[in-house]
């Protein structure tokens, strides 16, 4: 079990971790996803707004998830209160890519 929050600098993979979450980062922008930047609750410009998305714990999880696990390994990933719909969509790009 891992825990993450947002902008989780803090695990012994961060390396691994951002370079995994950049990769799909842009395969996903490939396929057309474009951040939500609505799903941030303080408003501090559109490309500042696009940076606190790119960051979520839950996709920091996901990618930890996919180089810490064998290919086709199911992924049980929780959030605490609720997943943002940037989130919810980003990842659903994701296991189109």
């Amino acid at each position: 079990v891992h825990e993450f929050f947002v902008g989780d600098q803090f695990h012994a993979l961060k390396e691994e971790i951002y370079a995994e979450l950049h990769r799909l980062t842009m395969h996903s922008k490939e396929a057309g996803y474009v951040p939500y930047t609505n799903a941030v609750l303080h408003c501090m410009g559109e490309e500042k707004n696009k940076e606190m998305l790119h960051f979520h714990s839950e996709k920091l999880a996901v990618a930890f998830g996919l180089i810490a696990t064998p290919f086709g390994t199911p992924l049980h990933i929780t959030e605490n209160i609720w997943v943002c719909s940037d989130c919810d969509t980003c990842t659903r790009k994701w296991m189109e890519v």
